[in-house]
C-alpha cells in the first residue's frame, strides 16, 4: 500500500511539473509560504519567490495551482 501511495504522489508531481511555468502564481500547503510566484522548475522542486521577495525551494508535492 505504501508503494502505491508513493507512486501516486510521484505521478501527481510529474504532471504538475509540466503544467507549471515561470511567472505562475501558486499556493502551497505550508503556513510559512502560503503564496508565491514560480521562478524556475527543477526536477523535484520549484524555486518560488514569496510575496516578500524571498526565494524558496519548494517540493512539487507541496504546490497547489491557482490564486
Amino acid at each position: 500500500i505504501t508503494r502505491m501511495i508513493k507512486m501516486r504522489r510521484e505521478d501527481l508531481a510529474r504532471d504538475l511539473k509540466y503544467a507549471l511555468k515561470p511567472g505562475d502564481r501558486i499556493r502551497t500547503y505550508s503556513n510559512r509560504i502560503p503564496t508565491g510566484t514560480i521562478v524556475k522548475v527543477n526536477r523535484t522542486k520549484a524555486v518560488v519567490t514569496d510575496d516578500k521577495g524571498q526565494g524558496w525551494d519548494i517540493p512539487l508535492t507541496m504546490i497547489r495551482t491557482g490564486e
